[in-house]
Order: structure tokens, then C-alpha cells, then sequence
């Protein structure tokens, strides 16, 4: 008799069971595979096949994670994917719900990324301490990018807006593709030789992680590392990080950024100056004013003042005050002016310009020491050089024998150096200056005998 069941599932329950236990055994995982069958409806969602040469698996990317996607998806395309195992309870169907896609080699990519960033850290390459400064009014500025990109029309739009005084130096360079990482090192390396600008900016716009890829290269942060002039990054936008951000001695979120980090803004400057000079014409007139009303105060008391027999008096004491007002006018004004005088000399001195080649005059001063002290040091380390080979020629057994002497080699190629190491008979060979001479020894005598 067949026995009654216990517990019978319904379809429903069935498949709701089936997808806990795919849901809860299974952490989120990587996939890898071809889209096929790929389906976009109005909804936003996404639908596709993943599959590779024996299998495949229903997928599904909601519409608020496939926003993230940074490219197309297309039939035939290889991809990678970070999902959840799950299960379609409508029609018990095993899927896959995507959280992220990426293109097949993405990975890669990014695994290389994160050994070469750990790599260059280990060896110092971000310390702060190799960070250098640069000026605030740079006189010339030198932009390494593409002459055809949108970044180099960015960067000189907000230098001609914010700092037209300083000068731009384009370094054209590659900044896509395999031969871009070595055609960036080589206009650093001509930006190094040059040795016309204060600074550097490195630039290109947003795009994946392939297009970024040359400023991620080893020889390119090596060479931002070893180069003696500031360098600025804005590779990409805000989001987008590269190696050439962490070894430049500042980042900028986008070339525009890297432009305004690097110079002030002229109508701030030339609002400061309208401040100086109004302050000083507000300063004038109010000492004027003072004066002024002490004459007015003066003039009253005279009215006020009417007996005949100081009249005379008044008027010659009036004429007097007169004078010595005007005259303390005079000195008040001449004061001012010459305040004003120092204070123009002052902002002349204090200007860009001069500090700049001041600058410039002190680098040329080091340089010239420099070159003597290695030019003394390279005499002194060449008479070493000499003394130590007239010291090598004077123990050397070659000038022994030219003086006469030889050296006795057995066959074997032993220097005979006793008679005990010798019979007679045996064939020896003497070393004199000019060659060899081949000898018998016919006879053996000792010190002694």
C-alpha cells in the first residue's frame, strides 16, 4: 500500500524554497561569458543570456545598477559580471540578478592597477615629503595633452580667464593607445630640458579605464617622479583616479580644475589694488576734512569777536593762521603724496616680476657653483686616479723583470719559487721581458750546499 505523504508542496512553494536556498548558499559572485539575446525594454531593465561554449544562464540587471554601466552592452560581447544567484519563481527559472558589469579584461586591469600603486607607495613614490611646491604667479606654464582634445581648449579658456600674464607651453603628446605612455615620458623629458617653465600640467578627459591606461604606466610615474619641475595631474574626471595622480606633486579633479588650482584669479588681484588705492584717497581727504573744519571754527570765533580796537589785531592774527595752515596743508599733503609714493615703489618691488628674475639670478648663482664644485671634485678623484696606477706600476712584477729579472714556470704552469719543486731533467719555462725561454735543469743546488 503506498504511503500517504507527510508534507506536499505547492509549485509556488516550491520554487520560493528553491530560491532561498540559492539565494543564502551562494555569496555574490564573478561571472564571466558572451551576451546573447539581449533585451532593453522602456522599463530600463536589462535581460540577457551569459553564456560560453557548453552552457548558459538567464540574467537580469535593474534599471538603478545598469545606470552605472560606463559602456553599451552588446550581443557577441565578452563581459564580466558580479551577480546573485537567484531563481525566476513565475516560471522556476534559474537566473542570475547583476549588481555590476564590466568588460572581459576589466579585471585585469584593475588587479594591475592596485599591484603597481601598492609597488610605487612601498617605495615612496606618494610620500608627501617628495611632494614639491610651486609659485602662485607662474610666469610660463607648460601643458602636456593632446593638441586635438577637449582638454587643452579647457585649460587655455580658464588661463586666459583667470591669468592671462603667465605664458602657455604646449607639449604635444599621445594620449590614447600603446605608444602614449612612452610619447608622454619623452615631452616630460622635453619639458625637463627646456627648463622654461615653472610648471607642469599632465591632462587628458574622462574615459574608461582602458583610454586612461598610458597614465598608469610604470615609466610614465617614474618619470613624473624623477622630473625636477612641479607637475599637476588632471587625468580624467573627478571619479577617475590614475598612478600619474598619486606620483604628481598635486591633483585636479579635471584639467579645468588643474588650471584654476594653479593660478590666481587677475580680477581678485586688481580688486585688492582698487582697495589700496582707495583707502590711501579716503585717508587724504579725511585729514582735509579736519582741517577744514578747524578753519571753519576759526573764522566764527572772528566773527564773534567785534570790538574796534581789535580788529586790527584780528586780521593780522587771521593772515598769520592763514599761513601756517596753509603751510601745514602744504606739509599734510606732501606727506600723503609721498606715502603714497613709498607705498607704489613698495608694490613695484614686491612685484612678480622682480621677485621672479630675482629668483631666476639666484638659480643661475647656484648652478654656476654647482658646476665648479663637480669640476673640482673630478680633478681631485683624476690625480687620485694617477697616484693610485704610479703605485700599481712601482709593486708591479712586469717591471721587475724589465729590469733584468725572470720568473720560472713549470709546465703546469706553477711560478717555481724553490729547488725542491724542481728535479733535474725537468723542462721550465723562464718568463724574461721580451718573452718565454724553455730550460732543462741539469743540476739542483740548495742554499746551503
Amino acid at each position: 500500500m503506498p504511503q500517504t505523504p507527510t508534507q506536499v508542496l505547492s509549485v509556488s512553494e516550491l520554487n520560493r524554497e528553491a530560491k532561498y536556498l540559492l539565494e543564502t548558499s551562494f555569496p555574490l559572485i564573478w561571472v564571466e561569458g558572451e551576451i546573447s539575446n539581449l533585451a532593453t525594454p522602456g522599463s530600463g531593465h536589462i535581460y540577457f543570456s551569459l553564456k560560453d561554449k557548453r552552457a548558459q544562464v538567464r540574467c537580469a540587471m535593474f534599471r538603478n545598477r545598469n545606470m552605472r554601466i560606463r559602456f553599451k552592452p552588446q550581443n557577441g560581447q565578452k563581459v564580466m559580471i558580479q551577480a546573485q544567484v537567484s531563481l525566476f519563481e513565475g516560471r522556476g527559472e534559474f537566473q542570475l540578478i547583476v549588481e555590476q558589469m564590466q568588460e572581459a579584461g576589466i579585471g585585469d586591469l584593475h588587479k594591475k592597477f592596485e599591484l603597481l600603486k601598492q609597488k610605487l607607495e612601498q617605495e615612496g613614490l606618494f610620500a608627501p615629503e617628495h611632494k614639491k611646491g610651486f609659485t602662485q604667479l607662474p610666469e610660463m606654464i607648460g601643458v602636456i595633452t593632446s593638441t586635438t582634445g577637449a582638454a587643452i581648449r579647457d585649460i587655455l579658456s580658464v588661463l586666459q580667464r583667470r591669468y592671462p600674464l603667465a605664458e602657455i607651453l604646449i607639449y604635444p603628446t599621445l594620449v590614447q593607445g600603446k605608444t602614449a605612455a612612452p610619447d608622454i615620458c619623452k615631452a616630460i623629458a622635453k619639458a625637463q630640458s627646456d627648463n622654461r617653465c615653472d610648471l607642469l600640467i599632465i591632462a587628458r578627459g574622462g574615459g574608461s579605464i582602458e583610454d586612461l591606461w598610458p597614465f598608469n604606466e610604470e615609466v610614465v610615474a617614474r618619470k613624473i617622479f624623477q622630473c625636477p619641475i612641479p607637475i599637476i595631474s588632471g587625468v580624467g574626471h573627478e571619479t577617475d583616479f590614475t598612478i600619474c595622480d598619486f606620483v604628481a606633486d598635486q591633483r585636479a579633479p579635471t584639467p579645468s580644475a588643474a588650471a584654476e588650482l594653479i593660478t590666481p584669479d587677475i580680477n581678485e588681484i586688481v580688486y585688492k589694488i582698487d582697495r589700496i588705492e582707495l583707502n590711501l584717497r579716503q585717508l587724504m581727504e579725511g585729514r582735509i576734512y579736519i582741517h577744514q573744519t578747524a578753519l571753519d571754527l576759526l573764522k566764527q570765533k572772528l566773527e564773534q569777536q567785534k570790538p574796534a580796537n581789535k580788529i586790527i589785531q584780528d586780521k593780522q592774527l587771521l593772515t598769520h593762521l592763514r599761513h601756517k595752515l596753509d603751510s601745514l596743508m602744504q606739509d599734510r599733503l606732501s606727506s600723503c603724496k609721498q606715502s603714497i609714493a613709498i607705498t607704489q615703489e613698495r608694490l613695484k618691488t614686491n612685484s612678480p616680476d622682480k621677485i621672479i628674475e630675482s629668483h631666476k639670478t639666484k638659480v643661475t648663482t647656484l648652478n654656476s657653483k654647482l658646476t665648479t664644485l663637480l669640476n673640482n671634485d673630478i680633478k681631485m678623484h683624476k690625480h687620485i686616479v694617477k697616484s693610485l696606477a704610479r703605485n700599481l706600476n712601482a709593486v708591479s712584477p712586469l717591471n721587475t723583470i724589465a729590469r733584468g729579472y725572470s720568473v720560472l714556470e713549470s709546465k703546469d704552469k706553477h711560478v717555481v719559487t724553490s729547488v725542491y719543486q724542481t728535479k733535474v731533467g725537468n723542462k721550465i719555462d723562464a718568463i724574461v721581458a721580451d718573452g718565454r725561454l724553455e730550460l732543462e735543469v741539469l743540476g739542483v743546488r740548495s742554499g746551503d750546499s
